[in-house]
């Protein structure tokens, strides 16, 4: 391998593991986002197998852009959200269900589903 394509291929991995840092369900940094979630054992990419979101706002929708960060932790199989005082979750969050294919246990606390499109099954 030349030094030119061992240097691309380098490149192309920090650039894979960027991406996976910054779009990680586990790291919301932002202090003013509707939601925030922890993992468990650990936050790195592919390694959680339990997630806790806390959700605190009224502006989280189905299309809210964390719910496709859910893709960069495909091992989780317990997901928990929690609706914490004057949050407000009325649906099933399928965007991010569709990216955890071992999830055996998700628990919605303190929420109000209005409405279930699809079966989970059918996710």
């Amino acid at each position: 391998m030349s030094e030119a394509s061992r240097t691309d291929k380098d490149k192309k991995e920090r650039i894979k593991d960027y991406h996976l840092q910054t779009h990680n369900p586990c790291n919301t940094d932002n202090k003013q986002a509707p939601i925030h979630c922890f993992c468990n054992p650990d936050n790195r990419p592919g390694n959680a197998s339990r997630i806790e979101c806390w959700i605190f706002g009224t502006d989280l929708t189905e299309n809210y852009f964390l719910w496709s960060y859910f893709s960069s932790q495909p091992k989780i199989l317990e997901m928990l959200l929690k609706v914490v005082q004057r949050g407000v979750f009325p649906f099933i969050p399928t965007k991010a269900l569709e990216h955890l294919k071992l999830l055996k246990s998700f628990t919605v606390l303190y929420g109000s589903i209005e409405r279930c499109n699809r079966t989970l099954s059918q996710i």
